[in-house]
């Protein structure tokens, strides 16, 4: 359990590799890395630093997420059809847990965020 306030300074906390879904690159390298700070005590909320390197990559939202771009600049393409919009340093995005769409990094992403995860059935 985390206790709270936490500080985490995006400059020079310490960032973990994570994986990229089987079969999610379409283009180019794509590198993520992140650190959750905060871990809530039923490790449904998470709240933390991410960042990705350049490329194409299908992308799946597991949870609401509410984030803020720090640095970067991406193209977020919703799986819907819905219109294309880009996201850039001082956005401000929430997305639902479901939301699935291809996401263009033209310069490394670097957020803070917030992801509420559903709750599991029984």
């Amino acid at each position: 359990m985390s206790e709270l306030p936490i500080i985490a300074s995006a400059a020079d906390t310490a960032l973990e590799p994570e994986e990229l879904a089987p079969g999610a690159v379409i283009e180019g390298d794509p590198r993520m890395m992140s650190r959750d700070p905060y871990v809530s005590p039923d490790e449904r909320v998470f709240s933390g630093i991410w960042s990705v390197t350049p490329g194409k990559y299908h992308d799946l939202m597991e949870g609401d997420e509410t984030f803020v771009v720090l640095a970067g600049h991406v193209t977020v393409e919703p799986e819907d059809g819905s219109a294309t919009f880009e996201v850039g340093a001082g956005d401000v995005c929430v997305f639902s847990a479901g939301y699935r769409s291809v996401w263009t990094v033209h310069e490394t992403i670097i957020k803070g965020y917030r992801i509420e995860m559903p709750p599991t059935s029984a």
